[in-house]
């Protein structure tokens, strides 16, 4: 009979208690990390150093006085983890996670272009790639061992203009001057002798909270999400010790009414998704993907 868990309560198991148990390539070995009396004399000979590697292949600090292997059922999970960086990476025109504090005009536009510029890069062959710590994969192990989720929640923002030392709404104007490589533009004080903005002045104006921070972390938690349903729909035919249960959190939390949707993967958002589906595996093998048989999608939901 296999014990029933949620995806986030068996994720949280294996980083935590059995993943830790595989030591690190190098590593020393036995419970004390040195393999008996002599075995820290023996590294120092034979490597001229002892050798203190900080993290497993699965990405957690070993725990050098574990006393047994890890569980089957934990290197299967760390596996089909490593196997969400072989994704690729879709953005959609007009993604826009924060619709729900209200029309920010231009500077909201702005604030979701830095988000986006915040999770995500252009490589060297001009495809849009997810930063490393932003990852599915990075994102999976790190709120398995944290706990939680990422942080969605923002206060809105509210729109007010850049003060002067006085107080007051400052005015700028944009002002050419001539340099060693040829002219450029300052931005220099708007406000003429007389105390009224000169006529091409201009005020600036800001969202206050930056959303930014907020536009970032919905974009983790709607990555993180739709991998834990991908990861739970990847393993729960090849666990011997554990029958595995969807995670019952929102898909969109910040969206009334946006529940999630047990073995369906929700269409509308960023998600990771599989493209096709994957070669059945015989119990108790590790899932793995040789070729990128995953996409992470960004959508204008």
């Amino acid at each position: 009979m296999r014990k029933r868990i949620g995806i986030e309560d068996f994720l949280r198991w294996a980083y935590r208690d059995e993943l830790p148990k595989v030591q690190a390539e190098g590593a020393l070995e036995g419970p004390a990390g040195y393999g008996g009396p002599w075995g820290g004399v023996l590294q120092v000979g034979t490597l001229g150093t002892r050798v203190d590697a900080t993290e497993n292949r699965y990405g957690v600090v070993p725990d050098r006085y574990a006393r047994d292997d890890a569980h089957p059922d934990a290197i299967l999970a760390a596996e089909a983890v490593q196997a969400l960086d072989a994704c690729t990476f879709d953005l959609p025109e007009g993604w826009n996670p924060i619709r729900d504090l209200g029309d920010l005009g231009a500077l909201g536009t702005a604030a979701v272009g830095q988000g986006v510029a915040a999770l995500t890069h252009i490589d060297a062959e001009g495809a849009r790639r997810l930063r490393a710590a932003h990852t599915p994969a990075a994102l999976v192990r790190r709120y398995a061992l944290l706990g939680g989720c990422p942080i969605w929640e923002g206060d809105k923002p509210v729109v007010r203009l850049v003060l002067g030392a006085n107080g007051k709404p400052a005015w700028f104007r944009r002002e050419t001057i001539m340099g060693e490589a040829g002219p450029y533009e300052i931005e220099v004080n708007g406000m003429g002798k007389r105390g009224y903005p000169l006529p091409d002045a201009y005020q600036k104006p800001y969202l206050d909270p930056c959303p930014v921070d907020t536009i970032v972390g919905r974009g983790q938690y709607e990555l993180w999400r739709s991998a834990l349903d991908l990861l739970c729909e990847d393993l729960r035919d090849h666990l011997t010790g554990y029958a595995l249960e969807p995670c019952d959190r929102p898909i969109r939390p910040w969206e009334t009414g946006d529940r999630p949707k047990r073995r369906v993967i929700h269409s509308r958002l960023m998600v990771v998704a599989p493209l096709r589906a994957p070669p059945p595996r015989p119990r108790g093998r590790a899932p793995r993907h040789n070729s990128p048989v995953h996409h992470v999608t960004y959508a204008s939901a």
